[in-house]
């Protein structure tokens, strides 16, 4: 569910962004834009449990893969989103999400600057939507028809 928040502080549940149980660390998700000659950065930590963090390192690249990435000059990434990293999406799946995980990756975030400073979060999690809906309703920019439901429910 896609959030547009307005702000640069903003509260994040104490709650798993994957699974909606306890969070015991963070992940960060960082984007940025380039407008004219500057770049615009923004960091969100973002709240996980220790085995959604688990899953969500294990599908990603690894420090030798880098190495890998230099050495082909770029090639090993079709290697590795083609065959790599659907085989490690399979087994995590098979083996280290739980029930109530609904995914392998971070939530998806974009950054946009145009004067006002708009972030838009997609939360698969919808228990983990509806509270960071709730405890940032001042920040909401323009919610959408599923925003709205949340803060009416």
């Amino acid at each position: 569910m896609q959030i547009t928040v307005v702000g640069k502080s903003l509260s994040f549940p104490r709650m798993c962004a994957c699974c909606a149980g306890p969070a015991d660390s963070t992940q960060s998700l960082m984007a940025g834009q380039k407008i004219g000659n500057r770049r615009h950065m923004s960091t969100w930590k973002v709240p996980y449990c220790s085995a959604c963090v688990a899953h969500v390192t294990y599908v990603s690249l690894r420090t030798y893969e880098y190495i890998f990435l230099l050495l082909s000059l770029g090639f090993y990434l079709i290697t590795f989103f083609l065959i790599v990293r659907p085989l490690r999406v399979r087994s995590a799946k098979k083996h280290l999400l739980k029930p109530s995980c609904v995914g392998c990756d971070l939530p998806e975030y974009s950054y946009r600057v145009a004067n006002d400073g708009t972030h838009t979060f997609d939360f698969k999690n919808p228990d983990f939507a509806k509270v960071f809906v709730s405890v940032n309703q001042a920040a909401l920019r323009n919610p959408s028809p599923e925003v709205q439901k949340l803060l009416g429910s």
